[in-house]
């Protein structure tokens, strides 16, 4: 839920229980105060009547009633409500009555006056009713004014909040943050700057570490290949040929590593152009020739199903994208399996099967994250493949589904 709506409920809530409580002791107090003004009406009744039998007048008061007392009764007054039958309505309605004993010139009298509740029960509902009516009106006016005031006040929040998720640390530009002057709003915009800030150096930093480390790497790793490939050709034993061989791989797997730091760290700068027009069909199909004698070796069969699809962007890096796509499917293909490439409507999909993943699914494209299957591979391979997806717009997703592995790159047709 969100917080405007969150607080807004929050605040009708406490409002409908204050108005509910509020109109129910209205109610009762509005009736206290009805029937003790009725009481003193029917007192003053009462003490007109005894008046009248004083001094000896008729009885002027209607329903009113007189009785004589022989016995020593002792004074008292009992006011009640009662039913009495109306003949002019037919039915019974409600009264309100007050007997007395009053001792009038040496004798007791019970004095009874009655008058009728007709018309309170509409009194209570037409002032009820207004009463709510008024007191809605000034929920509702506070409501919404809460309502707008707090859109407006929150406005910066939510703008930094959109700022925060759309922001990258590869982007030069600065987030674009929203001042306030709400005190917490502005200290949260000033941390936001200086967390972003010290996150950009950092990784400005770190990438042009790697982007040095992988250039001064170059010269010492062909200068140690050049070396080894010289101490392969004098006569040595099995064993030291078994350890220049194990030394060779070693060098070219930290060979691939750099190239691929290289291209991770240029791809970061967006060092590229995106003006080629690739017809993805021909350049996959020239791919899959290259590779198809390995898929040979493996006697592993490939199928490749194709429409005409025609993107705009970069060439080479299209072909670092095909290249590690199927040397991945090359890799993890189980034996007796085959490979499957589909390129339909804006979607290139390439599916292979074999095992399920032995790490989890969310990581698959994380560098340096690999599979126990191959420990040649670098761990850079698909997570290349998903940053060059990234800086043509395209996405890539993967899926495993009844003993297939599925990657699925949505192209953006030109």
């Amino acid at each position: 839920m969100k917080l405007l709506r969150k607080t807004t409920s929050l605040y009708l809530g406490a409002t409908a229980v204050i108005l509910c409580m509020a109109g129910i002791a209205l109610f009762f107090i509005l009736q206290e105060i009805v029937q003790d003004e009725m009481d003193e009406q029917l007192e003053l009744q009462a003490e007109l009547l005894a008046e009248q039998v004083r001094t000896g007048d008729v009885p002027s008061l209607p329903m009113a009633t007189i009785t004589e007392l022989s016995t020593d009764v002792p004074p008292a007054t009992i006011t009640g409500d009662t039913l009495l039958y109306d003949r002019v309505q037919k039915k019974k309605e409600d009264y309100r009555y007050l007997s007395t004993i009053r001792t009038i010139t040496g004798r007791k009298y019970r004095l009874t006056v009655v008058t009728a509740h007709i018309g309170w029960d509409q009194y209570y509902l037409i002032i009820f009713t207004v009463f709510l009516a008024a007191v809605l009106s000034l929920t509702m006016a506070g409501t919404a004014i809460n309502f707008v005031s707090s859109r407006r006040i929150w406005r910066p929040f939510f703008h930094n909040l959109k700022a925060l998720k759309e922001y990258s640390v590869t982007s030069s530009e600065p987030m674009d943050l929203m001042d306030s002057d709400i005190d917490e709003f502005r200290e949260l915009k000033r941390s936001l700057d200086q967390l972003t800030q010290r996150g950009r150096r950092e990784y400005m930093a770190l990438r042009e570490f790697t982007e040095n480390a992988s250039h001064e790497l170059q010269t010492p790793l062909a200068i140690i290949r050049s070396k080894i490939d010289r101490l392969s050709q004098y006569p040595v034993s099995e064993e030291m040929a078994e350890i220049i061989s194990q030394a060779r791989a070693d060098v070219s797997r930290l060979s691939r590593i750099n190239r691929n730091l290289l291209l991770l760290a240029r791809l970061d700068n967006r060092a590229f152009e995106f003006t080629d027009a690739l017809d993805i069909a021909d350049i996959t199909h020239d791919h899959l020739q290259r590779m198809q004698d390995l898929f040979a070796v493996r006697d592993i069969p490939v199928t490749m199903e194709s429409s005409p699809l025609t993107v705009k962007g970069n060439r080479y890096l299209f072909d670092v994208l095909m290249t590690n796509m199927l040397s991945n499917a090359w890799k993890y293909t189980n034996d007796g399996g085959d490979v499957a490439i589909a390129i339909t409507g804006s979607a290139l999909t390439m599916s292979n099967s074999g095992a399920p993943l032995d790490l989890p699914e969310h990581e698959l494209f994380d560098r340096f994250r690999k599979g126990t299957m191959h420990h040649g591979s670098t761990g850079l391979g698909l997570a290349i493949a998903r940053e060059i997806c990234e800086v043509h717009g395209w996405t890539i997703r993967y899926d495993y589904i009844h003993g297939r592995h599925h990657f699925s790159i949505d192209l953006h047709p030109d």
